[in-house]
């Protein structure tokens, strides 16, 4: 039998679940159920999570300055990595940024995260700087990554 996946809109039932899966994927970095509450309700946010077989595996959170998307946040449980749920998650954040008419996206992702690298640069996200110790408390640079999406609707 083939797995069914979602992508829905998430609500603020769903907030809890979101600050359960940051405490279990980003340890000490994760963002806090208040911080991600704040976020939730500030203008020009979007939060989406994806569904594989009725269950929620993996999230993510946008957000739309009137020129460019910015990926805040792409996460997927660790049972559930490997299956295409963050291409999917990935994929409906590419179509919101073009039915914006944003000219492009932004994001950073950890220097050690392979996995991550190879997912944005397979949608053609190309790293532009170094952002050190970005990522705390680990002291961990972030990569910045850019995607052009210019004319294409």
């Amino acid at each position: 039998m083939t797995a069914v996946r979602r992508i829905r809109d998430l609500g603020p039932a769903d907030l809890d679940w979101v600050a359960e899966q940051e405490e279990a994927i980003f340890g000490p970095a994760a963002w806090s159920r208040a911080m991600i509450e704040e976020d939730f309700r500030f203008p020009g946010k979007r939060y989406i999570g994806v569904e594989d077989d009725g269950a929620l595996v993996g999230y993510g959170m946008t957000s739309f300055d009137g020129e460019a998307l910015h990926v805040l946040n792409l996460a997927v449980r660790a049972d559930a990595r490997n299956r295409g749920n963050g291409a999917a998650l990935l994929t409906a954040m590419v179509e919101q940024a073009r039915e914006l008419g944003a000219s492009e996206m932004w994001l950073e992702v950890r220097v050690d995260n392979e996995a991550g690298h190879t997912l944005y640069e397979s949608f053609g996200f190309v790293p532009v700087r170094i952002r050190p110790r970005y990522y705390q408390p680990e002291d961990v640079d972030g990569l910045v990554m850019r995607l052009q999406l210019g004319d294409q609707a």
